[in-house]
């Protein structure tokens, strides 16, 4: 795990007001790609709010908070949660102890 020194951006809003345009779309496009990797990596997040959004000095965006984030399986695996088998397609991560979220 990374430490990040930098805000939330609701943090960063609220001090400026707003963001020009060219720099709302480069951070907009560095959330969207953050998505895009945990999606293809079988995560969703699911509570992705400005509060959970970091963004450094060098505005560099950063993704956090994934406590009711959930792993989705592809079709035909096998999970096993305690030595039971899985058959719903979304894990929670919470109730599996450990997060394979890394």
């Amino acid at each position: 795990m990374e430490c990040i020194n930098g805000s939330e951006i609701l943090d960063e809003i609220a001090k400026m007001g707003k963001y020009d345009e060219v720099t709302a779309k480069e951070l907009f496009k560095q959330m969207l790609e953050g998505i895009e990797y945990m999606h293809k990596s079988r995560v969703c997040h699911r509570d992705i709010k400005p509060s959970n959004v970091l963004i450094t000095k060098e505005k560099r965006v950063y993704i956090a908070d994934f406590n009711v984030a959930k792993y989705v399986p592809l079709e035909g695996d096998v999970q096993y949660n305690n030595g039971e088998h899985r058959s719903s397609l979304l894990q929670d991560t919470s109730q599996r102890g450990n997060s394979d979220i890394s």
